[in-house]
């Protein structure tokens, strides 16, 4: 079983301040000082440091990293107001848009869950995005073939999902 630890902060410093604090916080003050360069889309990893996977989100004043042995996507949203229709139109899946007529308080947890998927793959939001279901065929949510979430929603306060290949638990730290 893959062990997550996402680290919540106070976005007090930069995006890349807070990570190298947190990295060195897990795996000791050298981690501090390793760089990070994006992937081939984007998906920014550790450079010569392959064992050590995280993914970023932050959102109206919170900050959460992800830092795993394997891939792992996180993504945070704060609930705010937005119209929402022509996002659910464009960027949801069928099933997703079923789900969110049944439940329509859902929008920010799906849209985490979504971002955390493609953000495990490394995929980045472009034509695709819609392709990809949180909702099973069941109509049960999150669920997403090939991929375990979590929703941390209840202990960070705001609509969060974790996305990774295996089955994990979840360690929560606060910098």
């Amino acid at each position: 079983m893959l062990t997550v630890t996402v680290v919540r902060a106070e976005p007090d410093r930069s995006s890349h301040a807070l990570l190298r604090c947190a990295a060195a916080a897990l795996y000791g003050a050298q981690a501090a000082q390793w760089r990070t360069a994006p992937g081939t889309r984007g998906k920014p990893f550790f450079v010569g440091v392959p064992e050590v996977h995280f993914s970023i989100s932050h959102t109206n004043g919170l900050w959460v990293c992800a830092f795993a042995a394997r891939p792992v996507g996180l993504d945070a949203q704060a609930r705010r107001p937005v119209h929402t229709e022509p996002l659910v139109r464009r960027c949801f899946h069928a099933r997703e848009q079923a789900y969110l007529e049944r439940c329509p308080d859902a929008f920010f947890a799906l849209w985490a869950a979504k971002e955390a998927c493609v953000k495990l793959t490394g995929a980045g939001i472009d034509e695709a995005f819609r392709a990809v279901s949180t909702v099973s065929e069941a109509g049960e949510f999150p669920s997403v073939p090939g991929a375990c979430l979590t929703l941390l929603t209840d202990a960070l306060g705001v609509p969060c999902c974790l996305a990774a290949y295996e089955a994990h638990t979840v360690q929560l730290r606060t910098l």
